[in-house]
């Protein structure tokens, strides 16, 4: 059993059987330490698989300004450094990790990797990545979902929302109850119709970001008369509106962002869709033309944005009570069929989307662009209802 080299007090190390591998055997485990006694960590393990004197630094001694209240956890294995969040830390540390001898081939292999202390304490996808967030409507808004968890993770956001008539800030209001305790950066109003609205927040933006991260676009309209009737009765204005907002905002977005250079070389624009946008589905209408233009702008977006590296996709989610929903005509039976046919038999939850939404902005869809991510109980692969379909109806009325 290898012990730990380097001055850091006994009892915060406990002697862990929770692997089953041999070699993880007595892997000590450095739990509630005191962020103020990080300073005297030189945690050391040998870099050739254990068997050797030889040390290789893990955490630098470093000098930390946090309080005595303030606890991280550090798991320490053979090979493998994971940790957990317990505090919210901001400065950024160089950590050398070495991963031990490979018990197949017997070689030794160590990778430098340079990490924040707020990554490594708090664990989050997005420590360090800063992005904004337009359309959030209520606490019912699908981005506001997305938003919690880009939140949980660390991400630092700034937020858009309609503009209010008169002199009652209705909008900003709703908005910004949900998004200035969660530490909103900026909060201010976009009419996605009016090109200084959209380049005046990407230069509020750059402004207080400098590059961005991610973009996540939750932006979709249609007048209601418009909406809730066939598609051949759509107002020439109608469909100008719908289009305008639902679809072209987003190009309008991006290219805003990509002629002030806003976004970095690693960054991630995230649209919302949906199925009848493929497909025909009574009730969406000339929403469903407006999703089907907003999807083939994501491709094309896609392949242009893609060599300066962002990636663009769209997730099509299933049907949700939202306030875009609300307007769609006969929802409540979009939701009775989609759980009646979907293999899952239910409805989607907000959650679902949200972490998904999450995932599609973070770097584990890395390798992912101009795709359309259908999270929706699979309700998009069926080609005929499924046997107990009248069955499963009848029950959910």
């Amino acid at each position: 059993m290898v012990k730990p080299e380097g001055a850091f007090p006994e009892k915060y190390i406990k002697r862990s059987h929770r692997f089953a591998h041999p070699r993880n055997m007595g892997t000590p485990v450095l739990r509630s330490a005191q962020k103020s006694q990080l300073s005297d960590l030189a945690f050391r393990v040998p870099a050739s698989g254990f068997s050797s004197a030889k040390s290789t630094p893990i955490i630098p001694p470093v000098q930390s300004r946090h309080s005595n209240a303030d606890r991280i956890r550090f798991r320490i294995a053979p090979g493998v450094i994971s940790w957990k969040r317990e505090i919210f830390a901001e400065t950024a540390y160089d950590v050398s990790r070495v991963i031990s001898r490979d018990p197949g081939h017997g070689e030794t292999k160590r990778i430098k990797t340079y990490v924040s202390l707020k990554r490594l304490i708090a664990m989050g996808l997005f420590a360090g990545k800063k992005g904004i967030v337009l359309g959030i409507a209520n606490e019912r808004s699908i981005a506001w979902a997305i938003t919690e968890f880009l939140h949980r993770e660390g991400a630092e956001m700034g937020f858009t929302h309609m503009p209010d008539s008169g002199d009652r800030p209705k909008n900003h209001n709703k908005v910004a109850k949900l998004v200035d305790p969660i530490g909103s950066k900026f909060l201010m109003p976009m009419d996605v119709c009016n090109d200084e609205h959209i380049d005046a927040v990407i230069a509020k933006a750059v402004e207080t970001f400098g590059k961005l991260d991610f973009i996540l676009h939750s932006i979709a309209f249609a007048p209601p008369a418009d909406l809730t009737g066939p598609t051949w009765a759509c107002s020439r204005g109608g469909f100008k509106t719908a289009m305008e907002i639902s679809a072209y905002s987003l190009l309008a977005v991006a290219g805003a962002a990509k002629k002030r250079d806003a976004l970095s070389s690693d960054s991630s624009i995230l649209t919302l869709s949906y199925f009848g946008g493929e497909e025909v589905v009574p009730g969406y209408n000339l929403m469903g033309i407006c999703k089907a233009a907003l999807e083939c702008s994501v491709r094309y977006l896609a392949s242009e944005l893609g060599p300066a590296g962002t990636r663009v996709n769209a997730i099509s989610a299933g049907p949700l009570r939202t306030v875009s929903s609300s307007g769609v005509g006969d929802f409540d039976k979009m939701q009775i069929v989609n759980a009646s046919i979907s293999p899952l038999r239910r409805n989607l939850d907000a959650e679902e989307v949200g972490s998904m939404g999450m995932v599609m902005l973070s770097k584990l869809s890395s390798g992912m662009t101009g795709e359309i991510v259908h999270v929706d109980c699979g309700f998009n692969i069926m080609g005929a209802p499924p046997a107990d379909f009248l069955e499963t109806a009848a029950a959910a009325r």
